[in-house]
């Protein structure tokens, strides 16, 4: 019968191997768990859910989707109060709250929005606008080419081109007795309004057959440029161009007659 002591020697030689196995097996449950409570957040698909999935599992391989996941669905919560609220303070909130959102930028651009929407300051004159803008408006080279009524509302008064001067009047005048518009933005630039009507008038065909509006309106955060586009017969044809801007994400305000 075997002493006592070779047992102990027995044992003592076996243990590290043991003690390897124990470990990858307990390692393998671990994993086990790991991608079981993750596929459980995943169906779950709720702030909450990834913030308990991180609080068991602050180490798995799987926490840098779940912090990121849960950040968005946040933002997505925080943007839709602001959207519901509609006003310039919730968006600025959003702002605050998220200022590398993906929303953000649409955010700021809704709150200028509202800042030149609400002043009280009058459209600026032609030649005023055109005095301050010509270098960057003739400079710029927008995304995609503009519509020929794009490219003239734009030109500074005294260009070269034949139509330049019913570009700019076209461009700065107010608006006519009875004209319906729908604003998309409003900037600190020509240039920058310019590029911006390219761009949605390739997302939107019913920009299409609109022409834009970029005037200058003196705020209290200095000189703006806003962006609209005009022709619409009637305020429910407005109204209902500003809804399906809105539904593709496209900042949208709309402008009754004065």
């Amino acid at each position: 019968m075997p002493t006592a002591r070779p047992i102990a020697r027995r044992t003592a030689a076996a243990s590290p191997a043991a003690a390897l196995a124990m470990a990858a097996l307990l390692a393998l449950a671990g994993c086990a768990r790991d991608g079981r409570d993750w596929s459980s957040a995943q169906d779950a698909d709720t702030q909450e859910a990834y913030e308990a999935f991180l609080a068991k599992h602050p180490q798995s391989e799987f926490a840098p989707q779940a912090k990121a996941r849960a950040a968005q669905l946040v933002e997505e919560r925080d943007w839709s109060v602001a959207t519901q609220a509609d006003s310039p303070e919730s968006y600025r909130k959003f702002v605050e709250q998220h200022p590398d959102g993906k929303w953000t930028q649409e955010a700021r651009i809704r709150v200028e929005n509202f800042n030149v929407m609400t002043a009280s300051a009058p459209e600026g004159p032609p030649a005023a606008a055109g005095a301050t803008t010509p270098a960057v408006a003739a400079a710029t080279t927008p995304a995609m080419p503009l519509a020929p009524a794009a490219a003239s509302a734009v030109r500074a008064p005294g260009a070269a081109s034949p139509g330049a001067a019913a570009g700019a009047a076209a461009t700065n005048r107010a608006a006519a007795p009875g004209e319906h518009r729908v604003q998309l933005g409003a900037f600190s630039s020509v240039a920058k309004a310019e590029a911006e009507w390219a761009r949605v008038r390739a997302r939107f065909a019913p920009l299409n057959s609109l022409e834009p509006r970029i005037t200058a309106v003196q705020t209290a955060a200095g000189r703006l440029f806003r962006l609209q586009a005009a022709g619409l017969p009637a305020a429910a044809d407005a109204k209902a161009l500003c809804d399906t801007l809105k539904a593709g994400g496209q900042a949208c305000l709309y402008v009754p007659p004065k």
